[in-house]
C-alpha cells in the first residue's frame, strides 16, 4: 500500500487539476522533458491522461482507478504516466483529441491515450472503468494487453503510431471557389433542419448552449430579414433561460444539459460558456428590446463578477466544479420542505409551483429550479419573485460550495472582457466597463504569455469591444499592433489560415489549424471577424485582404458543412452584407460619454451589428485612412454612414 503522504511529480504544479492528482499512487509526471526523456531512456510507452479540474468523469476515473493500488502498480511498472490540464495546454489537447477522434470516432474528457516513446498515439479513449464493462473495456485489461503487445511486437505498435501521425498531418481538401450567398443561406437551412421546435437548440440530448450559432441566426435575421431565424434564436434563448441549466438563484449557466428540455445540467459552470452567453443575451436584448433577455444578461454578469472575479488581480477564474460534498449537483438541489420552511407556507407553495418543486422531485428525488412549465408566461415572470429567490440564494450560500478552479486563463478572460464591454455599453454601466478594462490591462501586462492562437485572437476581440464601449482610439491602435504580431507568428504562408501554435512553440506531432466552432469559436473564426471589423474601422485595405485570404483558406472545408462553422459564417455574412460603421463627428462642445448616442440616429447606432466612431478628429485617429476628412460641419454634430469601404455624404439628421 502506498503511504498517503507520498507525493508524485505533480506536487510542484500550480494547476488545481494537477495538484488534485499529486498524491495518487500513480507516479504521475507533468508534460515536459523529464517525462519524455524517461520514456525514451527506459523504452516505455507513455500513458497520457488529459482532463480539467471541473470535469465530473475525470473525478470518477481518479477515484475508481488512479487512487487504486492495482492500477497504479500496472502503470508504474510498464508506462511513463503523464497528466495534463487541457486548459493549461490546449495545444496538446487539440492534437491528441484529434488522434482520439480518428481512432474512435468520438472524443471527450477525460481523454486517455497510449503513446510510443516518441509521443505517437496508438490507442485512445475517454472514460475507462477500472474493470471490463459490457460497453467499455476496463483500464486494467487495456494496460495489461498494451504492456504485453509493446514487449512482444514494438515494431507493430510503432508502425501504427506512424500511420496515425500521417493521417493527422494530411492537409485539408483542396480549396473550392464557394458561392458566398449560397453558403450563408445553406447554413440557415441547416439550422432549420436541426432545430428542436419544442425546446429550442439544434441537437438531441445532451444539449450544449451554442452561442455562436444563435449569434449567426440573430445576424441573419437582421441582415436578411428572415423572421424564422429570429424565432429559432429567441426560442432557444428562452428555453435555455427557463431550464435548470440556468442557475435561477446565483445567475450563470452550467456546462450542458443531459436531457433535451434543458432541465438537468451537468453542474459545472465555466467562464468561457458564460462569457459567450453574456454577449449573446446582450445582443438579443439590443436587437429585440425584450426585457427577458436583459434579465438573463444581468444574471450572467452578476455571476461572473460575484463568483469568478479575482478582485486583487482584476481577472477571472476558470470554473466551478460540478461536485460538492462528494456528489454532483448537491449545492444546487432543493427539497420542497426546505423551500417552504424558508419562504413560509403561502409564498413557499407559490414559489414551488412556479419553479417545478415537488415532494417527488424532478432530479434523483430532489429538485432543480426551472421554469420550463411556465416558460410561455415569460413576460416579467422573474422580477415578481425577486424577494423569494434572494432568500433562497442567501440560504444556499451557507452550503459547502463546489470547488473553484482558480486558474486565470488568457483565452477565457479575453472572451469575458469582450462580453463585459458589450454589456456595459448596452446597459450604460460604467462599473462593468471598468471591470472589463482591468481584465484587458491585466492580459496585456507582463504576466501573460499566449499558449495558442485563441489567447491573442480573443484579446484582439476584447480590444475592439473596448473601443466600442469607451471610444478610446488607443484600443484600436493596440488591436492593430496585435493583429500584425499574430500574422507574423501564426500565419500559414503556404496554405493560408492561422496555426493554433506560434513559430517557436514546442514541436508536437502535428501543427494544427483549428476552424471548427464548438463550445468556443475557433481562433481562426474570431480572427476573421477581427480583421473584417478593423479593416472597416481603420480603412485598412491590407487587413481586408488578410480577411479574404483566411476566408479562401477554409472555403472548401466550410462549404461542405457550414453549420459547424457558425462563428466564421457570421463574419462571412457580415462581409457579404457590408459591415456597417457610423462615424459621428461631435460638435466641439460635446463630450464623449459612456452609453448610447441619443438623437435620430440612435436606433441604428445602438445596434450590436453596427460599429461606431465618435470624435474622429481626435489626434490619435489621424493615422486611420477611414476617418480622414470626417469632421463636424458648421459646428454641428455630423453623421457619416459607411458600408465596408464606402461612405455616404455627411448629414446632420438621420
Amino acid at each position: 500500500m502506498y503511504p498517503e503522504t507520498r507525493p508524485n511529480h505533480l506536487i510542484n504544479e500550480t494547476s488545481p487539476y494537477l495538484q488534485a492528482h499529486a498524491y495518487n499512487p500513480v507516479d504521475w509526471y507533468p508534460w515536459g522533458e523529464e517525462a519524455l526523456e524517461k520514456a525514451k531512456k527506459e523504452n516505455k510507452m507513455i500513458f497520457l491522461s488529459i482532463g480539467y479540474h471541473t470535469c465530473h468523469w475525470c473525478h470518477v476515473m481518479e477515484k475508481e482507478s488512479f487512487e487504486d493500488d492495482t492500477v497504479a502498480a500496472l502503470l508504474n511498472k510498464s508506462f511513463v504516466s503523464i497528466k495534463v490540464d487541457r486548459e493549461e495546454r490546449p495545444d496538446l489537447d487539440n492534437v491528441y483529441m484529434k488522434a482520439c477522434q480518428v481512432m474512435t470516432g468520438s472524443g471527450g474528457w477525460p481523454l486517455n491515450l497510449w503513446l510510443t516513446p516518441d509521443r505517437k498515439p496508438v490507442y485512445a479513449g475517454t472514460y475507462f472503468p477500472k474493470n471490463n464493462h459490457p460497453q467499455r473495456p476496463g483500464l486494467i485489461a487495456v494496460l495489461e494487453q498494451l504492456a504485453v503487445l509493446w514487449q512482444k511486437d514494438p515494431k507493430r505498435v510503432k508502425e501504427q503510431g506512424e500511420q496515425l501521425v500521417l493521417v493527422l498531418n494530411q492537409k485539408s481538401e483542396e480549396k473550392t471557389e464557394a458561392d458566398t450567398r449560397f453558403i450563408t443561406r445553406q447554413v440557415f437551412k441547416d439550422f432549420k433542419k436541426a432545430y428542436d421546435r419544442q425546446y429550442g437548440g439544434f441537437s438531441k440530448a445532451p444539449k450544449f448552449p451554442t452561442p455562436s450559432q444563435i449569434d449567426y441566426l440573430l445576424a441573419y435575421w437582421k441582415h436578411i430579414n428572415e423572421i424564422s431565424a429570429k424565432h429559432m434564436a429567441e426560442r432557444t434563448l428562452g428555453c435555455m433561460a427557463a431550464g435548470g441549466i440556468h442557475d435561477h438563484l446565483g445567475g450563470g449557466f452550467s456546462r450542458y444539459s443531459v436531457d433535451a428540455r434543458w432541465l438537468a445540467p451537468h453542474f459545472e459552470k465555466m467562464l468561457y460558456d458564460n462569457a459567450l452567453l453574456l454577449k449573446t443575451y446582450t445582443e438579443a436584448w439590443q436587437l429585440t428590446g425584450k426585457p427577458s433577455h436583459k434579465h438573463v444578461a444581468d444574471s450572467i454578469c452578476k455571476f461572473l463578477v460575484d463568483e469568478l472575479l479575482d478582485e486583487d488581480k482584476g481577472a477571472f477564474y476558470t470554473a466551478y466544479d460540478a461536485d460538492s460534498e462528494g456528489k454532483e449537483g448537491t449545492y444546487y438541489l432543493w427539497d420542497k420542505k426546505e423551500v417552504v420552511a424558508l419562504l413560509g407556507d403561502e409564498k413557499g407553495e407559490a414559489f414551488c409551483e412556479a419553479y417545478d418543486i415537488s415532494e417527488k422531485g424532478n432530479f434523483e428525488g430532489r429538485n432543480i429550479l426551472n421554469r420550463i412549465k411556465t416558460y410561455q408566461q415569460e413576460a416579467e415572470w422573474e422580477s415578481s419573485l425577486d424577494e423569494e429567490r434572494e432568500i433562497l440564494e442567501q440560504a444556499r450560500r451557507k452550503r459547502i460550495k463546489p470547488n473553484l478552479d482558480d486558474k486565470i486563463l488568457m483565452s477565457g478572460n479575453g472572451l469575458a472582457a469582450a462580453a463585459l464591454f458589450r454589456y456595459g455599453k448596452a446597459s450604460c454601466d460604467s462599473t462593468v466597463v471598468e471591470t472589463a478594462n482591468r481584465v484587458v490591462d491585466y492580459l496585456m501586462g507582463d504576466g501573460f504569455k499566449p499558449v495558442v492562437l485563441d489567447d491573442v485572437a480573443f484579446l484582439v476581440m476584447a480590444l475592439i469591444e473596448r473601443h466600442q464601449a469607451t471610444q478610446e482610439a488607443q484600443a484600436l491602435i493596440d488591436a492593430r499592433k496585435l493583429v500584425d504580431a499574430i500574422h507574423e507568428k501564426y500565419w500559414d504562408a503556404e496554405d493560408g489560415g492561422y496555426f493554433l501554435t506560434a513559430i517557436g512553440h514546442e514541436e508536437l506531432i502535428s501543427r494544427p489549424k483549428e476552424i471548427y466552432d464548438g463550445a468556443m469559436p475557433s481562433g481562426n473564426s474570431v480572427m476573421a471577424m477581427n480583421l473584417l471589423k478593423l479593416s472597416v474601422l481603420l480603412g485598412d485595405v491590407d487587413l481586408y485582404e488578410r480577411f479574404q485570404k483566411i476566408k479562401h483558406a477554409f472555403e472548401g472545408d466550410i462549404s461542405r458543412a457550414p453549420i459547424y462553422y457558425s462563428a466564421f459564417m457570421e463574419a462571412w455574412l457580415t462581409d457579404e452584407q457590408g459591415a456597417d460603421c457610423i462615424v459621428v463627428a461631435l460638435a466641439g462642445d460635446e463630450e464623449v460619454t459612456l452609453g448610447p448616442v441619443e438623437g435620430p440616429v440612435a436606433e441604428r447606432i445602438n445596434q450590436p451589428l453596427t460599429m461606431l466612431v465618435l470624435k474622429p478628429d481626435s489626434i490619435l485617429y489621424s493615422q486611420f485612412p477611414s476617418l480622414e476628412g470626417k469632421r463636424s460641419i458648421d459646428g454641428r454634430t455630423t453623421y457619416y454612414a459607411c458600408d465596408g469601404f464606402s461612405c455616404k455624404p455627411p448629414t446632420f439628421e438621420w
